[in-house]
């Protein structure tokens, strides 16, 4: 399953998804919850560092992709094809 996570209000999500016409989930984590647990929060830019992250069904990391490409579906499908 792919989950987009940014630090964009829900609704800001919502409208994204719809203009991209993505089919995956995406939450909104404007507090930075997440984006900090996963320790992807810009240096010098209050906005999430681009990853996908492959995580398996036990809960652990199992690779990660960086860079703009991460941000896409196809870098999310290409992380889980080097596991």
């Amino acid at each position: 399953e792919v989950i987009a996570i940014s630090m964009d209000t829900d609704k800001l999500q919502a409208q994204f998804k719809e203009k991209t016409g993505a089919e995956y989930r995406f939450v909104g984590d404007p507090e930075g919850k997440l984006v900090d647990l996963f320790g992807l929060r810009g240096f010098l830019l209050p906005a999430a560092k681009r990853k996908s992250f492959v995580i398996d069904q036990q809960g652990c990391i199992k690779t990660v992709v960086s860079g703009v490409f991460a941000a896409t579906a196809g870098g999310a499908f290409e992380a889980s094809c080097k596991i």
